[in-house]
């Protein structure tokens, strides 16, 4: 917006600067001539400030990037690795003025081996969307022959490892009620297909179910699901205009019998008016002759 309000004060015309900045035209005409502020947001007002929402941002984006060199496999971890890891935290203290905060007593956190956790529930991990850190820690930290074989106890009703290894606990139990919660979800769409067409088996609802082939019979599924709406609204189609067809066919004949009602009245009409005039006649001629 700003570039555009720029390119319109260099006597740019309004449309121009319009299409090049994918503006709508009356939005920056009335932004150019001040009718309303340039930076402005719908909805209301937040708490924080711009400025404060980037800081935050940038930080978390910091922490993600800390977190990612940290979470390495323990091969690649060298004396010089890290002491160049301190050595770089070092420097980010230092570009960003931040070397009081190792002398503030209020920052000393419990991290000896009791683990007394703040958030026993765990909390939720911030990064971007294009990083993959909580793999590659689970990598780190279990090895892939561990990962699978935690993986294949998603089904376990009770914590069968290391009770003090409590962040374990809780991804274990976080993963197992996702898988749950996925099961669920699929088996619930598994019985709606098979109410509608009963193309799948009895098994397929089952609790047990593998979830990749429960995927495939839906996939195979699909193909008939579609070629049988697609069936369902040509016949709705075709009912539709059967139905109209008749409704125009009974108005016509309905009009038909009116036109012939009122005929006939007509008819009667005419023949009363006749009858009536005709003794008119007959009274007038008789009276003369009297």
């Amino acid at each position: 917006m700003e570039k555009a309000l720029d390119a319109v004060r260099r006597r740019v015309s309004v449309a121009s600067a319009s299409k090049a900045f994918r503006i709508p035209r009356i939005t920056l005409l009335y932004k150019s001539k001040g009718k309303y502020p340039a930076n402005v947001w719908m909805g209301p007002e937040t708490i924080l400030t711009l400025q404060i929402e980037e800081l935050l941002v940038k930080w978390l984006l910091r922490i993600a990037e800390i977190n990612a060199k940290s979470n390495q496999m323990q091969s690649d971890l060298t004396e010089g690795k890290i002491r160049n890891w301190f050595q770089e935290i070092n420097d980010y203290l230092a570009a960003n003025h931040l070397q009081d905060i190792e002398k503030d007593p209020r920052r000393i956190y419990n991290a000896d081996e009791t683990a007394f956790f703040l958030a026993p529930k765990g909390t939720k991990c911030l990064i971007r969307k294009v990083k993959n850190e909580f793999l590659e820690y689970l990598k780190a930290t279990l090895g892939n022959e561990k990962l699978s074989n935690f993986k294949n106890e998603e089904e376990a009703d009770e914590w069968t490892g290391e009770t003090k290894d409590t962040n374990l606990f809780m991804l274990w139990k976080n993963i197992r009620n996702e898988l749950k919660i996925l099961k669920e979800q699929t088996n619930l769409e598994v019985s709606e297909l098979q109410a509608k067409n009963g193309s799948l088996p009895d098994s397929s609802i089952n609790s047990n179910v593998d979830i990749d082939e429960t995927r495939l019979k839906i996939e195979t599924t699909s193909e008939n699901n579609s070629q049988r709406k697609k069936k369902e609204k040509d016949e709705l189609q075709k009912e539709n205009r059967q139905r109209v067809g008749e409704e125009k066919k009974k108005e016509a004949e309905r009009l038909k019998a009116e036109k012939r009602r009122d005929r006939k009245m007509k008819r009667k009409r005419d023949s009363s008016s006749d009858s009536s005039n005709s003794i008119i006649l007959e009274s007038e001629s008789g009276g003369r002759g009297f």
